[in-house]
């Protein structure tokens, strides 16, 4: 899918931009009404997508999915800036992975 590897070149660029802040707690909420936003996705997969982020990476990269899918350049400019290399990683791969994991947990989809 072609915005998956938008996406996924997007938080490399951006990770190595800028200057920034990131916040301590992830929002789920947040989450879940951007990837709605971003991704046209059904509310099930955003909140399935929601709670393995907060699970699955760290705050800033948490909060640097949220910005990127609310297309808030700057802040994900500056959040990106402070990932380290593997959260910058992690938080373009999940979005890569995740989806499909989300569709097969809810039956939106048959897995191999």
């Amino acid at each position: 899918m072609k915005i998956k590897y938008v996406l996924l070149i997007s938080v490399f660029i951006l990770a190595l931009n800028g200057n920034g802040e990131s916040s301590g707690a992830n929002d789920i909420n947040a989450f879940a009404k951007a990837c709605g936003s971003a991704y046209n996705l059904g509310d099930p997969i955003c909140k399935c997508l929601a709670k393995k982020a907060n699970a699955r990476l760290t705050p800033p990269g948490f909060a640097f999915l949220v910005a990127v899918m609310n297309h808030d350049d700057e802040k994900a400019a500056k959040l990106g800036s402070q990932l380290e290399m593997s959260e910058a990683a992690d938080a373009g791969m999940f979005m890569v992975n995740t989806p499909t994991e989300c569709a097969e947990d809810i039956g939106g989809i048959e897995g191999d």
